[in-house]
């Protein structure tokens, strides 16, 4: 069975093992942190002989880039009495992804910037008058462009002429961060290695993104990410 990350429970997974239903599916940040796939490597990972749909008639120096490393991964239950469930965790590298998750960034970024730069422009209008309204407008932006967790800013009030002031910037610290995880996620097995070596994993999910992508196609559906 392959399924997206809404398959990937501890109930689920169990059951499937009991059962002796193989399963892939791709687990969501709940079972493996952002920390964790800012933690891989592409150095210690391997390259996958894999084309996506999208890269297929293009030259070899266009196609996206698929890189795979593997560990092991244990759930524990709700209950002490439960099995704990030993699985195979794939960690997969796009470089597709990576590229698209940075465009995405730099654009929410320049937008916010934007936003902010006439907030400056329009310290003690009647818009902005006072400290409050500019804190509410920042958090506004903060929301409405999800640049919340990097921005870091100072709002007070002119001691002289009342009209509020704001000093603000992005912290780089966090965006390192989350640019770490760009094009990294993590897919749960448990095939045998002798069944299906990593990147033999990677192409059994892929094949059946594909396949799905195809059905919803044929009936005039489009899937939520072009990137697959």
């Amino acid at each position: 069975m392959i399924g997206d990350s809404k398959l990937v429970s501890y109930a689920n997974l169990a059951a499937m093992i009991a059962g002796g239903v193989a399963f892939i599916a791709p687990a969501s940040k709940h079972y493996v942190s952002a920390e964790t796939l800012a933690g891989q490597k592409i150095s210690a990972a391997t390259r996958v002989d894999y084309v996506a749909a999208r890269d297929e008639g293009k030259p070899v120096e266009r196609r996206g880039v698929w890189h795979v490393r593997e560990d092991v991964m244990t759930l524990v239950g709700p209950r002490k009495k439960g099995p704990v469930l030993t699985l195979r965790r794939i960690f997969v590298h796009s470089s597709a992804r990576a590229q698209a998750a940075a465009t995405a960034r730099a654009k929410k970024l320049a937008r916010a910037g934007e936003d902010l730069a006439r907030l400056e422009r329009g310290l003690g209008s009647r818009h902005y008058p006072t400290q409050q309204a500019v804190t509410d407008r920042i958090t506004a932006i903060g929301r409405a462009r999800r640049v919340s967790v990097y921005l870091t800013a100072v709002t007070g009030t002119d001691p002289d002429t009342g009209k509020p002031t704001l000093s603000w910037h992005f912290d780089q610290q966090a965006l390192e961060a989350e640019a770490a995880t760009d094009g990294w996620y993590a897919l749960l097995t448990n095939l045998d290695a002798d069944q299906a070596d990593a990147g033999q994993v990677l192409r059994h999910y892929k094949a059946k993104k594909r396949s799905s992508v195809a059905t919803r196609h044929s009936r005039g559906r489009w899937p939520s990410s072009a990137y697959i």
